[in-house]
């Protein structure tokens, strides 16, 4: 069995890659994510080299997930090129561009939201319409519904929270939550971590959708989960593109639904994490729902 990449062996990722590729020379290296579940380095500016951070990590059924898509999308997606053998890895040629990160999506004029809200809306249908949940489930991925990421948010956990305005806002949102009619017609594949960072754009046009990177969180789910993501980074244009994903679905996706479910996901990650202040999860989700305070729901 592979070996999981400690963290002594990072210095050591060039020589790695090289005695797992004969011919492959490495000539530069540069590790672009330390992230939670895999480290990911950029070697020559030509192919990422991602390595999971644990033996758990679905790297076959990932490597399974974009070769059924690969023939499917239209935007560039990864193609896995080398899989190590000693050290469980993957390697693909790099997708040119940067991300679309969340001030990027902020300095976006009227014109260029026009431009990339359909591509993104595309690549959406294109992955639910054309990946068989069947298929999913037959290779494992999960089934995921809103209640999965929502255990903690409860009115009794709500109370705990010192800040009145905040606890208010809070119970609103739990409030709203439950009101929420039952909807389980929008089952599908979703990719899972629809976050700017997980698109890449063209550097000299921003507004133009290059590809889409990192299906380790596909799962079978609600669609609406898929554009939470979107509603709390790339505000400016999650609108147009559910507008543009319901044109091409014939689909009612409800941006009310959206923005609820991301908000009570976010109740639930402060309400799990409120007596661990200093984790990485509690001070996002107290950012994000302190931003959305003010805010008309829509």
């Amino acid at each position: 069995m592979p070996k999981i990449l400690e963290e002594s062996d990072y210095t050591n990722i060039p020589q790695i890659i090289e005695q797992e590729m004969p011919g492959f020379k490495v000539e530069t290296c540069n590790l672009i994510t330390l992230g939670w579940d895999s480290v990911v380095a950029d070697v020559n500016d030509n192919y990422i080299f991602r390595f999971p951070r644990s033996k758990n990590y679905p790297l076959e059924r990932e490597n399974r997930v974009l070769d059924y898509l690969k023939d499917k999308i239209s935007a560039r997606i990864p193609i896995v090129e080398f899989v190590g053998s000693k050290f469980l890895f993957m390697g693909y040629r790099k997708i040119q561009g940067i991300s679309l990160e969340q001030d990027l999506a902020l300095r976006f004029t009227e014109v260029q939201r026009s431009y990339i809200a359909p591509l993104i809306a595309q690549f959406l249908y294109e992955l639910h319409s054309g990946f068989s949940v069947d298929f999913g489930t037959e290779i494992g991925l999960r089934t995921t519904t809103i209640k999965s990421y929502v255990k903690e948010a409860s009115f009794e956990n709500a109370e705990h929270i010192q800040n009145k305005k905040l606890r208010d806002f809070v119970l609103r949102i739990i409030e709203r939550y439950l009101a929420l009619p039952k909807d389980e017609s929008n089952i599908v594949v979703i990719h899972g971590d629809m976050h700017g960072r997980n698109m890449v754009v063209q550097k000299d046009n921003e507004h133009i959708l290059e590809g889409i990177i990192d299906f380790g969180d596909i799962e079978i789910g609600d669609a609406h989960l898929e554009f939470c993501p979107m509603y709390n980074y790339l505000r400016p244009i999650v609108h147009q593109v559910i507008q543009k994903y319901n044109e091409f679905t014939g689909n009612e996706i409800s941006i009310e639904r959206v923005a609820t479910y991301s908000r009570i996901i976010e109740v639930s990650e402060l309400c799990s994490y409120m007596h661990d202040p200093q984790s990485r999860h509690y001070p996002k989700a107290k950012y994000n729902l302190e931003r959305w305070m003010n805010e008309e729901l829509l």
